[in-house]
């Protein structure tokens, strides 16, 4: 019809069906491992198994000590035969020790003459030395090729702090040195006060511009953690202004030599004030006084 083509089947023909049938001698679906798998996979296995027992070996020769044996040992050889070079300890020089005994710093080099003079580390004899109580500070030194040099900085105690009861060293940093006896600086003196061996440095100095006063004090109590009171004689006590303790201390040294106050019966001088003086008297004095009121004090 009008030349076209029908693409419909005529009237009455059958189409055709068709079967898609499967060979029994096509591609089946793996049930199983290959040979060559099974290999790499042993294989693998393998590798995992000596790794295993390498790392297991290694661990067993670490922890039984015998690497570390042999290391010293050899450690021990070379240091023979570098002393047998002429680089063996033959003097040890120390200075600045005036507190730290010898005993402890032998102690420590734990070196004897004819040793290798590299046997000795520098850094570890450093920091030990550090730890000891008197030590501020050290320098060790190899002065190649017989012998070593130690330089000590040590501690300079300038009070005493009483706390619970129990005496403790200050030095002129503030440092409270917990681990030395404080029984041999008994003429030092005495702290009383939170916070006090901090601030015993500018005690200190400030009392070293007036020694007539610092022979004579015994202790100082350190009051509310801002400022100080000084016993003189185990008996005055002077009461320091907070931020001008040189005042106050000026204002004394001018009363004692004007009034000589220490030999009368006065229990507290109160020197925080620039304009004005307060006294606290002993009883006795005050019973004087009360009996003598037309007599000065």
């Amino acid at each position: 019809m009008d030349g076209r083509k029908s693409l419909s089947p005529p009237l009455g023909s059958k189409r055709k069906k068709t079967r898609k049938r499967f060979s029994s001698s096509g591609p089946r679906k793996k049930t199983g491992l290959a040979w060559s798998e099974i290999l790499m996979i042993a294989k693998k296995a393998g590798f995992a198994g000596f790794v295993l027992f390498f790392l297991s070996g290694c661990w067993y020769v670490w922890s039984s000590g015998y690497i570390l044996r042999k290391l010293d040992q050899l450690n021990h050889f070379s240091h023979t035969v570098v002393a047998s070079l002429g680089f063996r300890v033959d003097d040890v020089i120390v200075e600045g020790r005036t507190l730290t005994l010898q005993k402890e710093i032998l102690d420590i080099l734990n070196i004897r003459r004819g040793d290798s003079i590299f046997s000795c580390s520098l850094l570890n004899t450093r920091q030990a030395l550090e730890a000891l109580p008197w030590v501020r500070s050290a320098s060790v030194q190899r002065r190649l090729p017989d012998t070593l040099y130690i330089r000590l900085s040590e501690r300079h105690p300038v009070a005493l702090w009483q706390n619970k009861g129990i005496m403790y060293l200050v030095d002129d940093q503030g440092k409270i040195l917990e681990n030395v006896p404080a029984g041999s600086f008994s003429d030092l003196v005495v702290l009383t006060g939170e916070g006090a061996p901090e601030q015993a440095r500018v005690l200190i100095e400030t009392l070293a511009d007036f020694p007539d006063i610092a022979q004579k004090v015994t202790g100082a109590i350190f009051v509310g953690k801002r400022r100080w009171d000084i016993m003189i004689n185990h008996k005055l006590r002077i009461k320091l202004a907070e931020f001008d303790m040189k005042g106050s201390l000026e204002s004394f040294s001018k009363l004692v030599q004007d009034h000589k106050l220490e030999n009368k019966e006065i229990l507290g001088i109160d020197l925080r004030f620039r304009d004005r003086v307060y006294f606290q008297l002993s009883p006795e004095a005050l019973v004087r006084k009360k009996t003598s009121p037309g007599k000065n004090t």
